[in-house]
């Protein structure tokens, strides 16, 4: 249930973890957790995306005892027992860190602490290995006020490369991708491909395996409402119907046309136009 916020802030906050996990037999697990923080109100939220190859895609949503993940030295842990769900993710590479938007209204700050992790996960009674991704978001501004038509995101891993990638496109467009940790400028990124030109690189990506398909946005904050009497008021209609796609890619990496390294990636494109 919703409670008082103790801080008393009447604005609009949002701390939004996303972690995942990706095995070799090619499952995927996707974590969030959130706080949400509205006309003195919070309220938390959690949800666990479970897809295993040739199944259907399980999703569990939790509103109660929605803790954020705890983080020491280069390990975060989240558990959430209302999942019967447990998992611990281990840092392969540097943490990154960028202020995605920033005006007098509020900002969007980005951490990913993981580009790369190794990863150990307990989902009832199964026990999962693999690598992972995890990141936070902290935002003081609605997100609907964030001059935006459409967000491209994604990260690829393999055994000695990690690229992470940002795109808000309005009319203009804003953008991240970061090589090994290294932020590079000028690059193409579409649902199926990233292109790196100051590198010579190319990411190709398969998109086989459909995560989620669906008006996401739309689906939470209906829930919400219950919590949040009147905020789904105050969302503009684009922006609460707008269509989310995440895939799971078997990648592959070029350098000057020549496959240097297979991998996975996880990447999405959102519409809000």
């Amino acid at each position: 249930m919703s409670a008082k916020s103790k801080n008393n802030n009447l604005g609009f906050h949002l701390t939004k973890w996303y972690l995942d996990f990706v095995g070799k037999d090619g499952t995927v697990v996707i974590c969030y957790a959130a706080q949400l923080g509205w006309n003195n109100y919070t309220v938390p939220y959690s949800n666990l995306l479970v897809h295993k190859p040739g199944e259907s895609t399980i999703q569990k949503t939790s509103f109660k005892n929605a803790k954020s993940p705890l983080m020491t030295d280069g390990e975060i842990s989240w558990r959430q027992k209302a999942f019967k769900f447990s998992g611990i993710w281990k840092k392969l590479n540097a943490s990154l860190e960028e202020v995605l938007y920033s005006s007098k209204d509020g900002s969007l700050e980005w951490k990913c602490h993981q580009p790369r992790s190794l990863v150990v996960l307990n989902i009832e009674d199964e026990k999962l290995t693999g690598e992972g991704y995890a990141e936070e978001l902290y935002m003081t501004i609605p997100t609907w006020k964030i001059p935006m038509n459409e967000l491209r995101w994604g990260h690829f891993f393999s055994e000695n490369h990690c690229l992470v990638w940002i795109e808000i496109k309005e009319k203009d467009i804003k953008q991240w991708v970061w090589v090994n940790n290294d932020l590079v400028e000028g690059s193409t990124i579409t649902d199926s491909e990233v292109l790196i030109p100051s590198r010579n690189l190319k990411i190709l990506m398969d998109q086989k395996e459909v995560l989620e398909n669906d008006q996401k946005i739309k689906s939470v904050v209906r829930k919400l409402d219950r919590f949040l009497p009147g905020f789904a008021k105050i969302i503009p209609k684009n922006f609460l119907l707008a269509d989310e796609t995440k895939w799971y890619s078997r990648a592959k990496l070029y350098q000057d046309n020549d496959m240097i390294s297979k991998g996975q990636c996880i990447h999405e494109f959102v519409d809000f136009k």
